[in-house]
């Protein structure tokens, strides 16, 4: 994946996805560099990433696992950072169904 503009919030991001995000309203649980966890705000989520809202200090190359209530810990990196909300991608993509399974678990608005 291709460098990302810091510059320009999460939105300006849309077009450059393969896969658009589903807004989800789930709290999970983050392990971030150095073993650290902390909760974070899962916004959206697609097959390929999420967006959530978190205090701890990550930067972008930054790899970290998402553990998703009742799901396996699903690796990902940090793609963007602003302010307290980052964009991840998965290391490896989500199958459609436990997607569905997410968005069905945790619907946004």
């Amino acid at each position: 994946m291709g460098a990302i503009d810091l510059k320009f919030g999460a939105d300006s991001h849309d077009d450059m996805r393969q896969f658009p995000r589903e807004p989800v309203a789930m709290q999970a649980m983050l392990r971030g560099p150095r073993s650290l966890r902390f909760r974070i705000d899962v916004l959206d989520m697609s097959v390929s990433g999420f967006r959530a809202t978190a205090a701890p200090n990550l930067e972008p190359g930054d790899t970290i696992w998402l553990q998703i209530p009742d799901m396996a810990g699903q690796e990902a990196q940090v793609v963007w950072r602003r302010h307290f909300c980052y964009g991840f991608v998965f290391r490896q993509p989500l199958y459609p169904a436990v997607l569905d399974r997410i968005k069905a678990m945790y619907p946004g608005t």
